[in-house]
């Protein structure tokens, strides 16, 4: 069921959608309230009334007949006493006994959860601070079989437990209408437009991308890729690190996760794990899970490839490629197959060194770079927009060439090219025409012209 916070009182005429509404006593002032004329069911949660208070409160709203509530949201640090009094007292009223952590997700969730069951409760509620996405998993894994019970996360890395907790039989989730009551809250039109929050069943599989998910539009676009096609299936954004990468694959076998996308740092990460099968591909950008086993693809090359066609033939193209991460090796070998003939550059020379060997190619680093207009036909830069190397790269750009940018946005690179009447291809193009290559890993069963 979904709660929405009241921030004010004047976004209240935006509540028809929702099954609950949640008012605080330290957001919505008593004055207020007398002005409240409220159908909805109502969880009152107390954050700064002590005990004597709530009890006066709860006879004034009794007295006056404002509203009453269905819930009244208490810390579980409340004694039992108190909490015998209000049963006695307003016998209809249920009881949510609520723990908080706003700096992290405690190790062990299960020894604060039998704490608060020491309560006669009806429903026992607990959100956290994920410094992680771990954090997150670590709290859906948690709820996946408690009954009457809500788990929430916060902050950005809490986000997916928002999305996902119908799924996991969480009892309510809090979403906000007008600023976010508590951090990284997401909105009632965002749970329910994109995530089709009210639609979610036990069968829906989960599709998600890992790595440094912060400049990603992929929640957005392959969400509304699976409406169009019609699948149950939700897309995540998750934010990892190499170093949490092992606990996150134990983490996912009790999760119904069926793809991934990889992005930086884990393409080349993601070779390292010895039960992901992968052909002898030098980075990953696509996993796709087939009788419990994950088999890793590459469509970073075949999406600049696509790009590429549109506008040149590629065959004999001299092309220029700054980086030599995972994408870089992609995008090379791609073009090496369609015989272009390739030039590497990097700020390190071990990576490129190594990737000139198996091209059998040039490569010069940064420091000894020194290239001239008939040097390439097309530029290809595969390093983040923030990188100290764009400044240095954008005297390369040459009058009426083929500038490429991997990045998804209009980046420095790509606003000199166009300055000199470039043909520029941004990052969003190619990550359009990769992601319908991961579609087809993903639903080999739907239609290639659907995807």
């Amino acid at each position: 069921m979904i709660v929405a916070s009241l921030d004010k009182i004047e976004n209240l005429k935006f509540l028809k959608k929702v099954d609950f509404i949640e008012i605080r006593d330290d957001l919505i002032e008593l004055k207020d309230i007398e002005k409240l004329k409220i159908k909805k069911k109502v969880i009152l949660t107390f954050k700064k009334r002590k005990k004597d208070k709530i009890f006066q409160f709860l006879k004034y709203l009794e007295k006056n007949k404002f509203f009453f509530p269905c819930f009244i949201d208490l810390d579980y640090k409340v004694d039992n006493f108190f909490l015998k009094k209000i049963k006695k007292n307003f016998p209809k009223l249920k009881i949510i006994i609520s723990y908080h952590n706003m700096k992290k997700t405690p190790k062990y969730l299960d020894k604060i959860f039998y704490k608060m069951k020491k309560f006669d409760a009806d429903i026992y509620k607990m959100c956290c601070f994920a410094n992680s996405s771990l954090d997150s998993l670590r709290m859906l894994l948690f709820m996946k079989d408690k009954k009457n019970f809500c788990g929430l996360c916060m902050g950005e890395k809490g986000v997916i437990t928002r999305i996902l907790a119908s799924q996991f039989k969480s009892v309510f989730n809090y979403c906000k209408i007008g600023e976010e009551t508590a951090s990284s809250q997401l909105s009632l039109d965002i749970l329910k437009k994109r995530y089709k929050y009210d639609r979610f069943n036990k069968n829906r599989k989960i599709y998600c991308l890992i790595g440094d998910t912060t400049f990603s539009p992929s929640h957005i676009t392959h969400n509304k890729i699976f409406s169009f096609l019609n699948v149950n299936a939700v897309y995540l954004k998750i934010f990892l690190e190499k170093k949490e990468i092992w606990d996150f694959f134990k983490m996912i076998k009790h999760l119904p996760v069926e793809g991934m996308s990889i992005t930086m740092p884990l393409k080349e990460e993601i070779l390292k794990l010895p039960f992901i099968s992968h052909k002898n591909l030098l980075s990953v950008n696509t996993l796709n899970k087939k009788e419990g086993r994950w088999k890793g693809y590459n469509t970073d090359g075949e999406g600049v490839i696509c790009a590429l066609e549109k506008r040149v033939e590629i065959k004999d193209k001299k092309v220029f490629i700054l980086g030599a991460g995972g994408a870089a090796k992609a995008i090379a070998i791609a073009l090496f197959k369609k015989k272009a003939k390739i030039i590497l550059c990097n700020r390190s020379k071990e990576r490129v060194e190594k990737l000139s060997k198996i091209l059998k190619c040039q490569y010069f680093l940064l420091k000894e770079m020194d290239v001239k207009k008939e040097d390439y036909d097309i530029l290809i830069n595969t390093v983040p927009e923030t990188h100290k190397q764009i400044p240095i790269l954008k005297k390369y750009v040459f009058f009426k060439k083929i500038i490429v940018d991997i990045n998804i946005c209009d980046s420095l690179l790509l606003k000199e090219a166009k300055k000199k009447k470039c043909k520029v291809i941004n990052g969003f193009e190619i990550f359009i025409y990769q992601a319908k290559e991961q579609f087809k890993i993903w639903f080999k069963d739907l239609h290639k012209e659907r995807v």
